[in-house]
């Protein structure tokens, strides 16, 4: 009962909480505030580069220790969303490059209410434009937990319809497996709501041969968590790569889709 009065005061005021985390956030990154992240971060953690490098808890607490050569970053348009024990940021942000000149890009960090706190769980950054995805071709180096079955297998299953949906243009799955709040992180730095989602997705792919490759799949508790990079040909011939991040919300047994972040080369 203890505990259920804690949380219940935890989280009486979410998007206040989310909206705070995220400028804390902001402030650590351009200071290299390690303590704030290993507060804060959970331990599964995974962080999308804008390269399209996936990096664990470990590895992003190291990059983020050293200077930051950009200066003066600040969020805009922010968005938050709370989906039962998910909280979803959505954003840009523009900085200032170290050649003086101002540097716009967008993200995607996603929380998880664990522990009766609210603690990071995946971050996914792109810049604009978006640079060669050269992360994106080989595999990251992190270390992951093992999925719990059989949600593992569930969402491995959900991801590769997720991608032969976007190749066949179903849009009949999406339909059925979208969360009404989803929202996806474009490659163009825009977002879309569920409805403007499925309206590009009901449109002939302009890719080809699309494959996701070095998927990581993490399961805490009702929140799954979905990294991978993506191969596929592109209009004029010439081969693609990119990242996404996935979120995925279990309520009444189903998983359902709320979040996803794409970047592309």
């Amino acid at each position: 009962m203890g505990n259920t009065v804690e949380n219940e005061r935890a989280r009486a005021n979410d998007a206040q909480t989310l909206e705070q985390l995220n400028r804390s956030y902001v402030r650590a990154a351009l200071a290299s505030d390690v303590r704030w992240f290993d507060e804060h971060l959970a331990a599964c953690f995974m962080a999308s580069s804008p390269d399209g490098s996936l990096e664990d808890r470990a590895g992003f607490l190291s990059r983020i220790g050293r200077p930051n050569p950009s200066k003066d970053m600040a969020a805009v348009d922010t968005r938050i969303r709370v989906v039962g024990d998910v909280g979803i940021i959505d954003s840009g942000f523009r900085y200032t490059k170290p050649d003086g000149q101002e540097g716009v890009g967008h993200y995607t960090d996603v929380y998880g209410f664990l522990g009766g706190r609210w603690q990071c769980v995946s971050a996914h950054f792109a810049l604009r434009p978006a640079p060669p995805q050269t992360g994106a071709t080989k595999t990251a180096d992190v270390t992951t937990a093992a999925p719990i079955a059989p949600d593992g297998a569930t969402l491995a299953d959900l991801n590769q319809h997720y991608i032969r949906s976007v190749q066949e243009s179903d849009v009949r799955w999406f339909e059925a497996n979208l969360a009404p709040e989803f929202v996806n992180g474009n490659a163009d730095g825009s977002f879309s709501d569920r409805a403007a989602f499925i309206a590009v997705m009901g449109k002939p792919s302009p890719v080809s041969k699309l494959r996701a490759e070095d998927v990581r799949i993490q399961v805490v508790g009702d929140i799954g968590i979905i990294h991978a990079r993506t191969a596929y040909t592109k209009p004029d011939g010439a081969a693609g790569a990119g990242r996404y991040t996935d979120i995925w919300w279990r309520t009444a047994g189903w998983w359902r889709c709320v979040s996803a972040h794409v970047t592309r080369g």
